[in-house]
């Protein structure tokens, strides 16, 4: 069923307070928006399988530049340290070098598990981001949701599982 709008409608910043689980896997859906700490909070929310609606890529790109987030521009000859290690340093960062062109930071936004995950509602507009909030069969996503998690559990344990297996025989 679709979520009732303006029943349940609450503004919850995703930064400087912790959310137990409890309450987090309680919510009926919940909009994500950039970025820092609602990356982390993507994945609670899809491992409790509670409906996940997100900008789209365009809207996303968009977003992030008006936040401040930059696509730093970096040369090949400087080290890329380790948190903040001093004796761990690369002499070239093992992530591709982000460059202030939008086709490129619009390329990197694709990459983020918002658009890579199953599921997840995209928006291209907060009119547009009403009209999903109102139509979205929240049932269905959350079965969707729960049968990439079941998965995902299998292929992991699988994974596990092979892998003690192979040390127990060393």
């Amino acid at each position: 069923a679709a979520l009732p709008l303006m029943e349940s409608l609450h503004f919850y910043p995703g930064w400087g307070s912790w959310m137990p689980y409890s309450e987090a896997g309680s919510f009926d859906a919940v909009v994500l928006l950039p970025h820092d700490p609602v990356l982390m909070m993507f994945f609670d929310f899809y491992t409790l399988e509670v409906p996940i609606f997100v900008p789209d890529p365009a809207w996303m790109t968009t977003l992030l530049g008006i936040r401040g987030t930059r696509f730093e521009d970096r040369a090949d000859y400087e080290e890329v340290r380790a948190g903040n290690a001093t004796d761990l340093a690369w002499p070239a960062s093992p992530v591709p070098i982000f460059v202030q062109d939008i086709r490129h930071q619009a390329y990197t936004v694709r990459l983020l598990p918002y658009y890579t995950f199953p599921h997840v509602t995209r928006f291209e507009s907060v009119p547009a981001l009403l009209q999903a909030l109102l139509t979205t069969d929240l049932e269905a996503t959350r079965s969707g949701m729960s049968h990439v998690n079941r998965c995902d559990m299998k292929s992991t344990l699988s994974f596990y599982r092979s892998g003690l297996g192979r040390i127990g025989k060393l």
